[in-house]
């Protein structure tokens, strides 16, 4: 655990718990280097990084990516409402520590975390980006994988956004009782081919359903994701 100063031109402190190898340690040619797929965590407005840990999760997706997977794994305090500007100086920040490679990662965003990630789609339309495959795509840049939980916040989101994920593999999770959730999860799948999963519980329902929701979260990266791509 630790902070590193965000890469922009008004630097910030962002705390972050992390396990795994610590790339500034290593050779572009290491085993380990090349090996690893990386995950990173963002956290709700009612939370912080450190319910990644408190609640067990983070030693679990460690543990069983060890065992399965080689992840790495980094769990940081980005605000909830943070834009993908943001994001990207937070992942720059890591990534100028070793602690990330800076390529792009399997970025999960627990309710209202998604908004990082959707801005870098619409920042990608802003631009005229046509496609997140394209060199110049912010989205591209940041993600090789999205997992978002409990989305239901996400209608207010245009269809024109989510189709600029349909070449972003996708997890999205909702729960038993969260209906909005489920919603705007079905129709990720139909606008961005996204795979849909449902846990027991709320918008939280990771928490609710722990061990299920690691081994999806593993399965899902270890079908979808290339180690060191």
């Amino acid at each position: 655990s630790g902070t590193v100063q965000t890469i922009e031109s008004d630097p910030s402190d962002i705390g972050y718990l992390h396990c795994g190898p610590y790339y500034g340690r290593l050779e572009p040619s290491d085993e380990r280097y090349i090996a690893r797929q990386e995950i990173l965590l963002l956290h709700g407005a009612r939370f912080a990084k450190d319910e990644w840990q408190n609640s067990g999760l983070l030693d679990q997706i460690c543990e069983k990516g060890g065992e399965y997977a080689k992840l790495s794994v980094t769990a940081i305090d980005l605000k909830s409402h943070a834009d993908a500007a943001s994001l990207g100086a937070a992942i720059a920040g890591l990534s100028a520590e070793g602690i990330v490679t800076g390529r792009p990662l399997v970025v999960v965003t627990p309710t209202a975390s998604g908004k990082a990630v959707v801005s870098a789609a619409q920042a990608d339309i802003a631009e005229g980006v046509a496609s997140a495959s394209d060199e110049g795509s912010l989205l591209g840049k940041l993600l090789q994988a999205w997992v978002p939980i409990g989305i239901g916040w996400m209608n207010i989101i245009s269809d024109d956004v989510f189709e600029r994920f349909d070449q972003i593999p996708i997890l999205s999770i909702h729960g038993s009782r969260d209906n909005p959730g489920r919603l705007l999860s079905h129709r990720l799948e139909q606008l961005a081919k996204a795979t849909v999963f449902q846990l027991e519980g709320d918008n939280q329902c990771f928490f609710d359903s722990p061990d299920l929701f690691v081994d999806k979260l593993i399965s899902f990266i270890n079908q979808v994701v290339q180690p060191g791509g």
